[in-house]
């Protein structure tokens, strides 16, 4: 899960009438934690001081077939699709019983999606985006939220 505090993004744990945040980028009056490698910045704030808690999911589509992006790489998409006579017969690989993935390039796809669905009031917020838009989403969403590669 996601929250937004004072206009950042941060990891989110619920817990009680507080939710832990946390980032892996340096954060001003948050606690500096560190598990083995890997450093983090975390806070218990009170609920109500968050705005929003929130997941986020990217979709595209091809014509009426819909993906789920699992990855951005320059300008190709990692999707994910569960209907294996299309897989099969575009070329996807099976990667787990039932589930497809191909990479493919960006301008292949007819839309791309942003849906953020709103922890509070179960609200989805869907926006279209273009590719460029995408990539800062995903950056800002999905790459900052997880740890550092080495």
């Amino acid at each position: 899960m996601l929250a937004e505090y004072e206009e950042q993004v941060f990891n989110a744990e619920v817990k009680g009438d507080s939710v832990k945040l946390w980032k892996y980028t340096s954060v001003e009056n948050f606690d500096k934690r560190q598990d083995g490698d890997v450093v983090y910045y975390e806070k218990d704030i009170p609920q109500n001081e968050i705005k929003m808690l929130f997941s986020i999911n990217f979709y595209t589509f091809i014509g009426d077939k819909n993906f789920v992006i699992d990855d951005i790489k320059d300008n190709e998409l990692k999707v994910i699709c569960n209907d294996g006579e299309y897989a099969l017969s575009h070329s996807f690989k099976e990667f787990e019983h039932g589930l497809w993935s191909a990479d493919i390039p960006a301008e292949k796809f007819d839309k791309l999606l942003m849906i953020k669905c709103d922890e509070y009031s179960d609200r989805k917020i869907v926006s279209e985006l273009n590719f460029e838009q995408l990539k800062k989403s995903w950056q800002k969403y999905v790459v900052d939220m997880c740890p550092p590669r080495n």
